[in-house]
């Protein structure tokens, strides 16, 4: 009959080579790499902003805001349609109209690069909103 018996050092990891030992120079054994989860764990221990005593509390931003989007220098109509995460919004250019607040961080993304002359010739390339845009109160 046989038995098994294991040896505390067989759980070890094998050591690194000692720096007297002739050869390859000494590596420095890798850091493990810290888990997803362990941060996604710290994320929501975050401490919560308590509210302080005799401040006045802020309110929430609406979600919808008024804008008037100003006609643009080549327009071919007085509209134009945009398409945001599946919405559709048909705008008449320099009417007051209500939109999301998210659809002002797309109108931010729409650029148009223009060419503008230097005084001492060629030309500078600028980025410009392809549909200014003002928020109205």
């Amino acid at each position: 009959m046989t038995t098994n018996t294991t040896n505390a050092a067989d759980d070890l990891p094998p050591a690194l080579p000692s720096a007297d030992m002739v050869g390859a120079p000494v590596k420095a054994a890798a850091k493990p790499r810290p888990s997803r989860a362990k941060a996604v764990t710290v994320a929501k221990q975050a401490p919560k902003a308590e509210a302080v005593v005799g401040e006045p509390v802020k309110e929430a931003l609406p979600d919808r805001v008024r804008i008037v989007i100003d006609e643009p220098n080549n327009a071919p109509s007085n509209q134009q349609f945009f398409g945001m995460n599946g919405k559709g919004f048909l705008i008449t250019f320099g009417e007051p109209v209500w939109v999301p607040r998210a659809f002002l961080a797309y109108l931010n993304d729409l650029v148009q690069t223009k060419s503008v002359p230097k005084e001492g010739g060629g030309t500078v390339d600028r980025d410009g909103l392809r549909f200014p845009y003002r928020v109205v109160g």
